[in-house]
């Protein structure tokens, strides 16, 4: 009986072990393909967000570019001094333009700071090495 037992013991070992080779091998095999396709994914998804930010970026640009800052000739108006009028009538201490730097001084740095740490896809073109580094270092904390 512990020969039978001692046989199939040894038999389950060496399947184990051959089967274990076998993972090995074709993870040795895999890597470099998965490696590439880490890589692909992170520097699309990094591009992505920072073209994103890039746009809204322009987007607030072309809207501070496109609001009439002048005083208008009298008996016309435009965005900013029709609030300003509005204002004075309905006794409201606000202004329109008051609103535009404390909007810029929120959302720019906002901007700025998302897009210095969405520049993954550069490190990914520039050194591939390095980011697979970092990555790892990343995964093992």
């Amino acid at each position: 009986m512990s020969d039978k037992l001692e046989a199939v013991l040894v038999d389950a070992i060496q399947k184990t072990q051959s089967g274990i080779g076998e993972a090995v091998d074709f993870a040795f095999t895999q890597a470099p393909e998965v490696i590439q396709q880490l890589l692909l994914w992170h520097a699309v998804r990094s591009g992505i967000l920072f073209s994103l930010t890039v746009f809204a970026l322009l987007v607030y640009v072309v809207f501070l570019y496109k609001i009439d800052w002048k005083k208008p000739e009298p008996g016309k108006s435009n965005n900013v001094w029709r609030w300003q009028r509005y204002s004075e009538k309905h006794e409201i201490n606000a202004d329109y333009s008051f609103g535009i730097p404390i909007i810029s001084c929120i959302f720019l740095p906002m901007v700025f700071v998302f897009m210095a740490t969405n520049m993954d896809w550069l490190k990914i073109w520039i050194a591939p090495k390095l980011y697979l580094v970092e990555y790892a270092a990343q995964l093992v904390k």
